[in-house]
């Protein structure tokens, strides 16, 4: 049997319906309005807050303004520990304040561990016009 669009719209046990979609829509809905949910966003919110702060604090995306770095390169500017710097720029960029960049680098065995800015990042440079970093 030859799969088309008229053999899928015929088809009743692989069809999916506005009633599916709906069910689908509200289980969603009160999977995002439940207790646990609602207090899972705001902790969450609460140490992506707290990370802001110290990327600010330390001026990472300052580091960043003119391309990408290491975090052993990052470390010793912030003098922060490299380990730490990581796993903090790790969570950042999970939210999209910054990219850790997957390029291969020229000499075996370097350091894969670097980090680029995004426009989010770019509001936390202390020279910058619309600058949040004071407010972080």
């Amino acid at each position: 049997m030859c799969i088309s669009p008229q053999n899928m719209a015929n088809s009743n046990s692989e069809s999916i319906n506005d009633n599916d979609i709906s069910k689908s829509k509200n289980h969603a809905s009160s999977l995002q309005n439940s207790p646990f949910a609602i207090m899972d966003m705001l902790a969450r919110g609460q140490l992506i807050s707290q990370a802001i702060y110290i990327a600010a604090k330390f001026r990472i995306a300052d580091y960043l303004k003119n391309g990408p770095k290491s975090v052993e390169e990052l470390a010793e500017q912030s003098k922060t520990h490299p380990d730490s710097l990581y796993r903090l720029l790790r969570m950042l960029a999970s939210v999209g304040i910054f990219t850790e960049t997957n390029r291969e680098e020229e000499k075996e065995g370097s350091n894969k561990r670097k980090f680029e800015i995004t426009p989010k990042a770019a509001l936390l440079q202390s020279e910058t016009k619309e600058s949040i970093r004071n407010f972080a």
